[in-house]
């Protein structure tokens, strides 16, 4: 998770919305918690948050609107702008809101997009493609036969096949 963290410009976050599991997120060793300050301390700065199994709730809305209320308050205090959240409430057993929303309980309360609709919104940050190319390695790995290899984000820049680099630490 950390190298594809590592590499994010947005993340979805999936949210148990079941009673009892969400709570449980949100302990101080929770994953909800865990997960959420990783990406943040990563630079990601724009977050999907997915409040799954609506189903095992009857697709409560007063269920919901305490998930959403608890979670921002959360994310607030990690680091995470308003603007930079959206919440989507879906079932993923049921394909409920990921690509269409048809579940009446549902729709009775939530108009707003679907988890695809969310994704395709994000808008791309801006890439510095006119800089010089700065690297950001995350990963460095020895493969049999092409010798050392590394991984990372690109900061700016661009950089071909044939390209020749050099790598200056720190």
């Amino acid at each position: 998770m950390i190298t594809g963290a590592a590499q994010a410009d947005a993340a979805i976050l999936f949210v148990d919305a079941t009673v009892g599991e969400f709570e449980t997120g949100l302990t101080d060793d929770g994953q909800t918690k865990e997960h959420t300050v990783l990406l943040r301390s990563l630079g990601v700065e724009k977050l999907i948050v997915a409040v799954n199994k609506l189903d095992m709730t009857e697709y409560s809305q007063d269920r919901y609107n305490f998930i959403v209320d608890e979670l921002r308050k959360f994310l607030k205090q990690a680091g995470y702008k308003p603007r930079g959240i959206r919440f989507i409430p879906c079932s993923g057993f049921h394909g409920e809101n990921l690509v269409k929303r048809s579940e009446e309980k549902l729709c009775c309360w939530y108009s707003g997009d679907t988890l695809i609709q969310a994704i395709d919104s994000l808008e791309k940050p801006p890439r510095l493609i006119d800089a010089p190319f700065r690297l950001c390695i995350s990963d460095v790995f020895k493969n049999i036969g092409l010798g050392l290899g590394v991984s990372g984000k690109v900061g700016s820049g661009l950089v071909g096949s044939g390209d020749q680099l050099l790598v200056i630490p720190g």
